[in-house]
């Protein structure tokens, strides 16, 4: 079932999740494939155990930056209003797990709001359910954010001459980034279980990609492009020997921590010497396309903007 209306809950953002890992229990990291000696895993495993806090286990338990809050500029536009969409019994049972879901963790809560953008239903190609939010009108009228991604040739033309790789992975990194109070209404979605609306910045709105590469840069503002590289929620780590790898993935680590975020355990690699980034697999000899991964990622999911 459904949760209750929450009509109780405190309007301001909740706090973030508690570490998974207590500080100072350490960490598993993951040095599989990895290019490192034994002594060098050991003493990379030492630098990570001090980081412990920052590794969740699951995307469901990000952190919370209190860096930026995400607004939606629409203008003089008057609130849009849709109706739910038609689901079937199995798009049903999907859609009440993850209101559920997000009424727990504190991400959404039931509201009165004059917006409303309706649940989407995605049947992906490895036969899952995904569970997108069709903001397609609401997109329409937001003032478009012009904020530039890095150029994925440039991004590679930078890692090419290094020889060792670190990767990690912002655990679900939109939910990091709390709504500004006077769009919250904004984000308002409407189901058969409800109406409710966002506390934390979802996924599918237009200016959510440039926000978000936007604080990452400023997170990383003097370490990118000589010490690491970007892209939204991906961040990989490079250098040419074992010493420096250690020194920048410190560097790094600790300016993710400084932002509250939390990064996913699993998706975290260390000390390799070859790294798949961006649909590409890059080593020291050279970089060449990956074999496409299929039923992964939002992109599959994203209603069209």
């Amino acid at each position: 079932m459904v949760s209750e209306g929450r009509l109780d809950r405190p309007a301001e953002i909740v706090e973030a999740p508690k570490p998974e890992i207590p500080p100072g229990k350490g960490m598993e990291a993951d040095f599989s494939d990895s290019a490192l000696s034994e002594a060098q895993k050991s003493l990379f495993q030492d630098e990570l155990n001090g980081f412990s806090d920052m590794f969740v286990e699951s995307s469901k338990k990000p952190g919370r930056t209190e860096l930026f809050k995400f607004e939606i500029d629409t203008g003089d536009s008057k609130p849009i209003k849709q109706q739910p969409y038609r689901v079937s019994g199995a798009e049903g049972e999907v859609m009440e797990a993850e209101v559920d879901q997000y009424l727990e963790m504190g991400f959404i809560r039931p509201f009165h709001s004059p917006w409303a953008s309706p649940v989407l239903m995605i049947r992906k190609s490895d036969g899952g359910i995904c569970f997108c939010i069709d903001y397609r009108k609401l997109n329409a009228v937001t003032v478009k954010d012009c904020y530039p991604m890095p150029l994925i040739d440039d991004i590679l033309d930078v890692l090419g001459g290094a020889k060792l790789f670190s990767t990690m992975d912002i655990a679900s990194g939109y939910w990091n980034v709390p709504m500004h109070e006077n769009s919250v209404a904004k984000t308002a979605f409407t189901c058969q279980y409800g109406l409710y609306e966002w506390l934390v910045m979802p996924f599918d709105l237009c200016n959510a990609v440039p926000a978000f590469e936007r604080l990452m840069d400023m997170v990383l503002v003097d370490l990118r492009w000589r010490v690491c590289l970007v892209y939204l929620d991906d961040c990989v780590v490079f250098s040419d020997d074992f010493p420096s790898q250690l020194v920048r993935v410190r560097q790094v680590l600790t300016r993710i921590r400084e932002a509250g975020f939390k990064l996913k355990m699993k998706k975290c690699h260390w000390g390799r010497n070859q790294v798949a980034f961006l649909g590409h697999i890059v080593t020291p000899s050279g970089i060449h396309p990956a074999e496409p991964q299929k039923g992964e990622g939002r992109d599959e999911c994203a209603a069209s903007a």
